[in-house]
């Protein structure tokens, strides 16, 4: 049977050619056509070009400097969608689909129902030995955001249990959006990823308002995909994730203040500020310590869009 569907799929590149390439040539091996288009954020070597170079059929969108990260995705979701393109699988440039029948899955099951607005792949570590995602919760009365997988993607993300999933799709509150396929509708009715996190929190954002529009979010968990955690950003410590972290979790809360329980949201924030402050002080990490608390007061102003880090040369996430 013919595969109907028009899939654009979006990733955006900082100065990362080998793990690009690499995602294209898994995008590459699915059984389903797609058109690729891959937003170049500034790098500052050769990245792009050999990227195009290499896969001279693929649409490369070049940025002249880091515009955040949303705001690049947002620029090949809207090329992908303006060309005709009724789903888009948004990928981090870090991740790699395991089976070549992922994206023709997870294209069935968002158009499965219509009350589906996005779908996930489950996420395993780089190696695929450890699940990443699989469940995404938002505490409203705190505003915190973790994986249900996990030790809580807000305090680190690093711990992961090894587990067998029994359930093929799973309901979400929220999704990194490090490997999923959205509708147009979501796009029509509901727009673009918001700009002004820059880095971090503008899953939990755009999925909040997926939600609220009425739309489902769901977890596919017959698709596989590997993922090297923040591998552009430097890791979840460095002092540039530190930063965006901080500030980006403080924007949600002030956003949703009539949503959250003030008093909790606030105690939580400190008490989550204290324990990865005292984390990175245990590893002498002293610029991420600094990067932290300058998110934190960043926060409290409202400062939204790119912040003061990274100091001396862009990244995304």
């Amino acid at each position: 049977m013919t595969f109907q569907i028009s899939v654009g799929v979006v990733l955006v590149n900082w100065n990362n050619y080998e793990q690009t390439r690499d995602c294209i040539l898994s995008i590459k091996r699915q059984d389903i056509e797609t058109t690729i288009y891959v937003v170049d954020n500034g790098s500052t070597d050769d990245s792009s070009e050999r990227i195009k170079e290499k896969f001279q059929d693929i649409n490369i969108i070049r940025n002249d400097r880091n515009l955040g990260f949303p705001t690049a995705a947002n620029q090949g979701m809207n090329s992908a969608f303006r060309n005709g393109a009724n789903q888009v699988f948004l990928v981090n440039n870090d991740a790699e689909l395991q089976k070549n029948n992922s994206l023709r899955i997870l294209s069935e099951t968002l158009d499965s129902d219509e009350k589906i607005g996005i779908v996930s792949a489950q996420i395993f570590d780089s190696q695929g030995d450890y699940i990443w995602f699989r469940k995404g919760l938002v505490n409203w009365t705190t505003g915190a955001s973790s994986h249900a997988n996990s030790a809580g993607s807000i305090t680190s993300g690093v711990t992961k249990i090894k587990q067998k999933i029994d359930d093929r799709f799973i309901q979400n509150e929220y999704v990194p959006l490090c490997a999923v396929m959205i509708d147009r509708n979501v796009y029509d009715e509901i727009g673009l990823l918001p700009e002004e996190y820059f880095l971090y929190f503008e899953d939990v954002e755009y999925c909040t308002k997926v939600l609220d529009d009425g739309f489902q979010i769901i977890t596919d968990t017959q698709v596989n995909v590997n993922h090297d955690e923040s591998a552009s950003s430097g890791g979840r410590t460095s002092p540039t994730a530190s930063y965006y972290t901080a500030r980006n979790y403080q924007l949600f809360i002030q956003r949703h203040w009539d949503r959250v329980n003030r008093v909790m949201a606030l105690m939580f924030y400190l008490w989550w500020i204290t324990l990865l402050t005292c984390y990175r002080l245990l590893q002498k990490d002293w610029k991420s310590t600094i990067a932290l608390w300058t998110g934190m007061f960043d926060g409290v102003q409202g400062h939204t869009g790119k912040g003061r880090y990274p100091k001396e040369r862009p990244e995304v996430k």
